[in-house]
């Protein structure tokens, strides 16, 4: 009988090796690395885990084995962390587009035809002038649906004209439904969601620039997220240009916390190099 593990939305169901060992090739593991790693989460779970278990314990191994295959393995979740609201992800994607020569306005309220909007990122590049809506969910199992690329196409349409755009994007970071994809298609929005389109998502764009969001690093504690954010430390490079001594001095965190963050920002940016 097939162990039963718990989902996020409560339901049960039987706990699948070969989704298991997917997720880990998919962040990069070898077939031995993942093997070794679905060996490890079996022997800590138990005989009763949810999935919030068998995560913990796969990304426990693959940091101790594989420090840039676990930043990919828990990219999904690390940028659920960039919440409860929203704004730290639009500047998150924001250095993104920077990294692709665009300069970026985060925030702005622009008269549309109709109402004032406000435009979660203004991006321009040469001719190209971008307005993209980021939809942010902090849960798992959500999806930005229809009701999204609707709202983003009559929010496009109302500052088009006024504000000299050329095109709208929908960058999510979850999944997208099927008609949100069909309409973005049809009206010619670009919609950049969790693995849509496909090998062009999210995490592909990450990936591709190797820009990874703070929030991965397993020693962050989620009380300085904000703080981080306000001073300008979005990705995990950023920390390149602080010391221990800064961090204990402009976020008034303990020596020790300090250092380990450090610790493990370095440790990331290495392996990442190396990859």
């Amino acid at each position: 009988m097939k162990q039963p593990i718990t989902k996020a939305s409560g339901q049960q169901e039987a706990f699948n090796s070969e989704k298991a060992l997917s997720s880990y090739k998919r962040a990069g593991a070898t077939e031995q690395l993942a093997n070794r790693t679905l060996r490890a989460v079996r022997r800590d779970i138990g005989k009763s885990a949810d999935t919030n278990d068998i995560y913990s314990s796969g990304l426990h191994f693959l940091n101790e084995h594989a420090p840039a295959i676990a930043s990919r393995y828990s990219l999904k979740r690390a940028i659920m962390n960039l919440g409860p609201a929203g704004y730290i992800f639009e500047k998150f994607v924001a250095r993104l587009l920077e990294s692709e020569g665009y300069t970026t306005q985060v925030s702005q309220v622009l008269r549309g035809h109709c109402v004032a909007q406000e435009i979660d990122i203004i991006a321009t590049k040469g001719d190209q002038k971008i307005m993209v809506e980021c939809k942010y969910h902090n849960r798992p199992g959500l999806k930005s649906d229809l009701k999204v690329a609707l709202y983003t196409q009559a929010r496009f349409q109302d500052v088009q004209e006024r504000g000299g755009f050329t095109e709208a994007w929908l960058v999510t970071n979850t999944h997208s439904t099927t008609e949100a994809g069909k309409y973005a298609r049809c009206m010619g929005m670009k919609l950049i969601a969790w693995r849509y389109p496909y090998k062009g998502g999210l995490e592909k764009w990450i990936e591709d620039q190797r820009l990874y969001p703070i929030t991965i690093l397993p020693a962050l504690p989620a009380n300085v997220l904000s703080a981080f954010a306000d001073a300008g430390i979005i990705l995990v490079k950023d920390l390149a240009h602080f010391s221990v001594n800064d961090l204990v001095t402009l976020f008034h965190l303990k020596p020790k916390i300090a250092k380990h963050i450090l610790a493990s920002a370095q440790t990331l940016n290495s392996a990442i190099a190396r990859s």
